[in-house]
């Protein structure tokens, strides 16, 4: 197990290192969701404790549901990035052809 030190360095290279994908992301913050112990990480690197959940999502029937919900949101979210050519996936340039559209 990590010292609280070490935890707190990874917390934060984490958050470091995510921070820029969510330059433009309209709601100015990055949701996180963590358990109980290193949710007071979270709160000491600057985040904001939203509350507590008595039951995680992916216990419920429902689970399957959700998912495919979040995985629908986040493609959705990913083709418009590319679109605005937010992110770091593009590796190649952009055709001069495809520029114009």
């Amino acid at each position: 197990m990590l010292s609280r030190q070490a935890e707190l360095t990874v917390t934060l290279n984490l958050l470091a290192v995510a921070g820029p994908e969510y330059v433009d992301f309209q709601p100015g913050a990055i949701p996180v969701v963590s358990e109980e112990r290193t949710a007071s990480l979270l709160v000491e690197a600057g985040g904001e404790w939203i509350r507590q959940y008595a039951q995680a999502v992916f216990l419920g029937s429902a689970y399957e549901d959700w998912y495919h919900h979040v995985e629908r949101f986040c493609d959705c979210i990913l083709r418009a990035g590319r679109r605005k050519r937010f992110g770091r996936s593009r590796t190649k340039p952009v055709p001069a052809a495809l520029e114009a559209a």
